[in-house]
């Protein structure tokens, strides 16, 4: 159902058709009718798909992506076949030239020929003796005795000149792009003037597109969202989230709650997979129940592949395409992406953010400014800390770059950004239930592939590896932390103590878990909002850069309409969805990319031209 929309009536009679639809008080009568008429048959357009063979794959084109199709093809056609003249003509000339010397010496050649053995024996004498080539030999000894006339040295002599200017002009229509250009124009010219003919139909300016926010179709309203890591979405209302304020929400045994926050209905919730994957869901479309329900599996919505986790989640209600995240793989690759490269519209498999190696998994994701720096953090305790500018913003199908040096068999396992001059504890966490509390201004910012530095002794006999880092508010009386351990429980933690360590103090267990269980992970569960209020300091002038970049590129950085879907989505085969994801607990590896392909251009998305067709014969009635 439409918001603002109360009831439709049917009240056609004899005298036709009529239909009346009761608005609400506060309902947006114009908008209203404009969606009618853009979603409804009320107003319909017919459009011309113009498909053609391009780079040997079919392509729908626009109007003048045909016609630049078309005179790229006529382009190879005349190249090609000029390289094919060029290629004859140059080898009727090398034989004509030897023709023409072996009339010259006629007498030693057929005296050397008499003298021969045979026709082979024959060819390498006169090879021998007066420098022709095998071809050129080949044609001598195959001449007929009539070519010795006069009369046919005369017709090779006009026959060389009209090879050797032949060849001149085909030699400058390869080398010279405006000669070419005019032979294509004169070979168009000809097919006009043999086929040509009166246009029968007028091709006019598409009608103006209505732009519609969907968004202002749904009653923007206040509530709390949940997403959990193995893809278990809700949404609930702030009353029942404020009655069980202090507990987590409903989660399966085994599972981990990766964001918890309060957005609008009017958002949209971007979910980042550990396979370089998003879905793009409307909140609005999310069922709301109790807080502690466990809500509806995301396959309700997008279907994830065998053993693909949720790894981070964020409300955007504003594409802008001046606000960036990092994204962070295992094996340290990182790349800046645009919140504008994100497709809203309805999905039913995930897209992609992230090309990624083979085996390669996405660890972390952080948004930022454009003025932030990164802190990239390995298993074994390396990190590296550098400004985020280091590293090009690019596409959402393309891959990263390196994001720390001498990463060799270790993994990266964690990504966190800090504002420019901003001063953060953070907090690691290893699984031998190991933390400490650092500070970002205690690390020597470098260049992206710098010196790293090591934050993790460890001792030889207890060898701690790094799972997880958050930020921590010291701000508040106690921090409470949801850690995930390998039996699949969950251990409260409250961090009394955020002191800062020294990072050259040996690793040992401070963390009273139970003895023998380690911990796999922690999540900080923020929200991030992603609004017109989102602070972003990147410069105008790096976004044109960025923006004339990516149109060479094919890609588009615009701001696109947002594409809200009103209809609900099929619960039908939810529960079908979410049988068939718990059943899949063989994990499989995601579909990568070849590293050779990783840095390869997007290409460009195909386009459909609308155009009206209006007949001469309108206007004979």
């Amino acid at each position: 159902s439409v918001s603002g929309m109360s009831e439709i009536r049917d009240e056609s009679d004899w005298k036709g058709i009529r239909i009346v639809i009761d608005c609400k008080k506060d309902a947006k009568v114009e908008l209203l009718l404009k969606y009618l008429m853009k979603k409804t048959p009320l107003l319909t357009s017919y459009s011309a798909n113009m498909v053609a063979i391009v780079n040997g794959r079919p392509k729908t084109l626009t109007l003048l992506d045909f016609v630049d199709a078309y005179i790229a093809h006529q382009v190879d056609v005349v190249t090609r076949c000029s390289q094919y003249d060029l290629k004859k003509y140059s080898d009727r000339l090398h034989i004509v030239e030897g023709l023409i010397k072996a009339s010259l010496l006629i007498n030693d050649v057929v005296d050397i020929i008499k003298k021969s053995k045979d026709k082979a024996d024959s060819k390498v004498n006169i090879m021998n003796h007066f420098g022709f080539s095998n071809e050129q030999a080949e044609a001598i000894v195959t001449m007929p005795l009539y070519k010795l006339s006069h009369t046919d040295e005369v017709i090779l002599e006009k026959e060389k000149a009209e090879l050797t200017k032949d060849i001149e002009f085909l030699t400058e229509i390869l080398s010279n792009e405006e000669k070419l250009n005019r032979v294509i124009i004169k070979d168009l010219k000809a097919i006009a003037n043999k086929y040509g003919d009166d246009r029968r139909t007028q091709i006019e300016e598409k009608g103006e597109n209505i732009q519609i926010d969907k968004r202002e179709l749904i009653a923007k309203e206040d509530t709390i969202i949940t997403v959990s890591r193995d893809g278990y979405i809700k949404r609930s209302s702030l009353k029942s989230y404020r009655s069980n304020e202090n507990t987590l929400p409903g989660l399966k045994a085994g599972d981990a709650l990766v964001t918890m926050g309060q957005c609008f209905t009017t958002d949209y919730l971007i979910c980042f997979t550990n396979y370089g994957n998003y879905a793009c869901i409307p909140v609005h479309l999310l069922t709301e129940n109790k807080w502690k329900d466990e809500g509806v599996h995301i396959n309700t919505f997008v279907t994830l592949g065998p053993g693909e986790k949720i790894i981070k989640a964020m409300a955007v209600s504003a594409f802008r395409n001046d606000v960036r995240i990092a994204i962070l793989t295992k094996f340290g690759q990182i790349k800046r992406m645009a919140i504008s490269s994100i497709d809203s519209s309805k999905k039913s498999k995930p897209a992609r953010f992230m090309k990624l190696l083979a085996q390669d998994e996405v660890v972390g994701i952080q948004l930022v400014d454009g003025t932030s720096d990164l802190l990239v953090l390995t298993n074994n305790g390396n990190a590296s800390y550098y400004s985020e500018k280091d590293v090009s913003v690019v596409g959402a199908k393309a891959g990263g770059v390196k994001s720390i040096a001498n990463i060799g068999k270790n993994s990266a396992v964690a990504l966190l950004a800090f504002k420019q001059d901003e001063k953060s504890k953070f907090a690691i966490l290893t699984d031998l239930c190991h933390y400490r509390v650092l500070d970002n201004n205690r690390f020597m910012r470098t260049n992206r592939l710098g010196k790293v530095q090591h934050i993790l002794p460890c001792f030889k006999n207890e060898t701690h590896h790094i799972v997880s880092a958050l930020k921590i508010n010291t701000r508040e009386d106690l921090i409470k932390l949801n850690l995930y351990l390998n039996d699949n429980s969950i251990y409260e933690f409250n961090m009394e103590d955020t002191h800062l360590w020294e990072m050259d103090k040996y690793a040992k267990k401070n963390i009273d878990s139970p003895k023998g269980i380690f911990l796999n992970y922690a999540f900080d569960t923020t929200l991030e909002i992603i609004d017109n209020k989102t602070p972003s300091f990147v410069e105008k002038e790096e976004l044109e850069a960025e923006n004339d970049e990516n149109t060479a590129n094919g890609e588009s950085t615009e701001d696109r309409e947002v594409a809200l879907e009103l209809d609900e989505p099929e619960n039908a085969q939810a529960e079908e969805h979410v049988e068939q994801a718990e059943l899949l607990e063989v994990p499989e590896e995601p579909t990568v990319e070849e590293p050779k392909a990783q840095n390869r251009e997007e290409k460009k998305k195909d386009k459909d031209m609308s155009f009206e067709q209006i007949s001469i014969f309108d206007d004979l009635d």
